[in-house]
């Protein structure tokens, strides 16, 4: 915030920037969502590995509570960017979810919010030896693992903590494995902020990889590393060196192969 760039939340827009978000979801976000029933009798439903979603307690007709899940899409930027007259302004695309939860659910109010993410075991158990063909197995063993047992559950600090307990019972997950993160989970999406046109002055100069003192230009590479091996560490020293190698060896008819 202090360079320039300041996350917003839904209590802090301003009147031009809502009516920007109205239109932005009505357009190009509410398309992509699917809300999901959770229901008592059924599996829960299969959420990726890792991916956002929103738990929903809302309360319809006859002041019956039901849960959903709306997942947060993967195809639409995390960091919604809004306009601004003071440096880059932007507000998380759950929280853009959040807000128009009742256009999701018409004829329900929506009474509790949770943002959640979990983690499922990836350990992988292959019979290498079995006679079958080893893609195919493979195959086999990867789409069995998006239902593997979930090891951790991430929650919102101030998440309501009847529905994070209504959670962790649906998912079978202990409380030793729920967590609580203070601020935004997966904070994968800010990288996004990186690549600002507004914020280069935040950035560290671009790195120059730095030439290698064992094999400078004007040396023979060959005769070099006949005498001794060489350590090339990238990205701080430069890759002209292997460039070198692989043109020389390219135009020498002795050389059967590149390696």
């Amino acid at each position: 915030e202090a360079g320039g760039a300041r996350r917003l939340t839904p209590g802090t827009l301003g009147p031009g920037q809502a009516e920007y978000l109205e239109a932005l979801f009505e357009r190009e976000i509410l398309p992509t969502l699917t809300p999901i029933a959770v229901s008592p009798r059924r599996r829960f439903p299969l959420l990726a590995e890792k991916e956002l979603a929103l738990a929903v307690e809302v309360r319809g007709p006859g002041k019956k509570r039901r849960i959903a899940v709306v997942a947060v899409p993967r195809g639409v930027p995390r960091l919604v960017h809004l306009p601004s007259n003071s440096g880059v302004e932007f507000i998380l695309l759950e929280d853009v979810i959040r807000r128009h939860l009742p256009a999701l659910f018409q004829g329900y109010s929506v009474r509790d919010v949770c943002v959640f993410r979990t983690t499922r075991d990836a350990d992988l158990s292959v019979e290498e030896e079995r006679d079958e063909d080893f893609a195919s197995l493979m195959g086999e063993v990867l789409r069995r693992r998006r239902r593997n047992s979930i090891v951790r559950l991430e929650v919102e600090a101030d998440a309501p903590k009847r529905l994070v307990d209504l959670l962790a019972r649906r998912l079978a997950v202990s409380t030793e494995d729920t967590c609580a993160v203070p601020g935004p989970l997966d904070l994968r999406g800010f990288f996004e902020l990186v690549g600002v046109p507004a914020l280069s002055a935040l950035r560290e100069p671009e790195w120059q990889p730095r030439p290698s003192p064992d094999l400078p230009p004007e040396a023979d590479l060959w005769q070099t590393l006949r005498s001794r091996d060489v350590l090339l560490h990238h990205p701080y020293d430069s890759f002209d060196p292997v460039v070198r190698l692989v043109v020389e060896a390219a135009e020498d008819p002795s050389v059967l192969a590149i390696k």
